[in-house]
């Protein structure tokens, strides 16, 4: 019995440290890069991170909203705008 609640306890633990782990497609135009999530797009403040990815690939990340994307102001380099939601920072990619 002790060795079921255990498990149990052991089993919940493991799982949770997953949770905040969000699977996302990495979106990149003109106006900036941006994540995907069921169709909601997040704007990327530290978007150097995603310079490996192509668009259309799939990250799996921890991140934090934010209210601001701190740092140098990017140039406009088009005259598209992108709708996004939220502005994020991307914690940790895995």
């Amino acid at each position: 019995m002790v060795r079921l609640i255990l498990l149990l306890s052991l089993s919940f633990v493991v799982s949770s440290c997953y949770k905040d782990r969000v699977k996302m497609e990495v979106v990149k135009d003109c106006t900036g890069v941006y994540l995907r999530e069921n169709g909601i797009d997040h704007l990327v403040c530290n978007k150097e991170l995603l310079s490996d990815y192509e668009s259309g690939e799939q990250v799996k990340i921890t991140f934090e909203n934010v209210n601001e994307c701190y740092g140098l102001q990017d140039e406009v380099t088009c005259m598209m705008a992108h709708a996004y939601q939220d502005k994020i920072e991307i914690k940790k990619i895995y």
